[in-house]
C-alpha cells in the first residue's frame, strides 16, 4: 500500500484432495471480492458506508486520506468473513443440536432394550459427527479472531506504528506525522475491535451451550449406565435364587437313603 495505489497478492491456493483445484478458484473469487470492496471504499465518499469514516468526517473537514480507506476497507472484508463463517457454523451447529435433543430415548423401562429399539440413533450419530466437525471449526475460527483482537491491540498501543500508517502525509511533506495526531487511524482501530470482540462473545456464547448439551448427554448416559447395572444386579441375583433351588433339588435327589424318600408326598418335586 502507497498514498495512491495498492498491490493485492492473492493466494492462488493448491490442488485438492480430488484434483478438482476449488481451494485456488475459491481464493481466486476472495481476492476478486476485496479488489472490488477496495475500488468502492476509495471511490466512495468518506463516511459512507464505514462506522469510522462516518465519526471521522463528523469531527474532522478534510476526507480520509487513501491509504486509510484502503485499511478500513480490509478490516471491514475479513471482519464480513468471519461473521458470515460465524453465521454458517452456528446455524448448522444449532440444527445438529436439534436432532441430538430430539427424542432422546428417556423411559422407565429396561433401559438396554430402549436403546436398542430407538429408531432415531442413526440421525443422532451422524448429528455428533457433524458437532465435532463444527466444533473444530468454530475453536479455528475463534483463534483467528482472537489473533485479529490481539494485533489491533498491540497496533493501539503503538502511537508510532498508527503515525506511520500516514502514507500520503509522508509523500505530500515529505516527514512522518507527529506521533501524537492519529485520531483517524485510531478511529478505525477501535471500531474494527469492537467488532471482533463482539465476534469473540458470540463463539463463546455457542460453545458455552454445546458445552451445555454435552454435559446433559453425558448425565443422561450415566444414568442409562445406572440402570443398565441395577438391571444385571436384578439377573444377577434370579441366577443365584435359581442356583439355590437347583442345589437343594440336585442334593435331595441323589440316591442317598435318609428316610425321607419313604415319606409320602415328601419329595412332591
Amino acid at each position: 500500500v502507497t498514498s495512491e495505489r495498492v498491490v493485492l497478492i492473492a493466494d492462488n491456493g493448491g490442488s485438492d484432495a480430488s484434483g478438482d483445484e476449488h481451494s485456488r478458484c475459491f481464493s481466486s473469487l476472495a481476492a476478486q471480492v476485496l479488489e472490488s470492496e477496495i475500488t468502492r471504499a476509495v471511490h466512495r465518499p468518506s463516511g459512507v458506508g464505514d462506522v469510522a469514516g462516518y465519526l471521522y468526517d463528523g469531527l474532522f473537514d478534510s476526507p480520509l486520506p487513501f491509504e486509510l480507506r484502503v485499511l478500513d476497507a480490509v478490516l471491514r472484508e475479513d471482519l464480513q468473513r468471519k461473521q458470515e463463517r460465524f453465521a454458517r457454523i452456528s446455524q448448522r451447529m444449532s440444527r445438529a443440536l436439534a436432532v441430538r435433543s430430539r427424542g432422546f430415548p428417556y423411559s422407565r423401562g429396561l433401559g438396554i432394550l430402549s436403546l436398542a429399539a430407538d429408531g432415531q440413533a442413526e440421525s443422532r450419530e451422524r448429528a455428533l459427527y457433524q458437532l465435532i466437525t463444527l466444533s473444530d471449526a468454530l475453536s479455528t475460527l475463534e483463534l483467528e479472531v482472537k489473533r485479529a483482537e490481539l494485533t489491533l491491540e498491540a497496533l493501539l498501543n503503538s502511537d508510532e506504528d498508527m503515525a506511520a500508517m500516514y502514507l500520503t502525509h509522508r509523500a505530500k511533506t515529505g516527514a512522518d506525522r507527529p506521533r501524537d495526531e492519529h485520531v483517524e487511524v485510531e478511529l478505525i482501530f477501535e471500531a474494527a475491535s469492537t467488532q471482533y470482540a463482539d465476534l469473540d462473545d458470540r463463539i463463546l456464547g455457542v460453545k458455552a451451550t454445546v458445552q451445555a448439551h454435552r454435559t446433559l448427554e453425558e448425565l443422561k448416559l450415566r444414568n442409562e449406565r445406572n440402570r443398565i447395572m441395577r438391571l444385571e444386579v436384578l439377573l444377577q441375583m434370579g441366577s443365584v435364587s435359581l442356583a439355590l433351588a437347583a442345589v437343594t433339588g440336585g442334593f435331595f435327589g441323589m440316591n442317598l437313603h435318609s428316610g425321607l424318600e419313604d415319606v409320602p408326598h415328601g419329595l412332591w418335586l
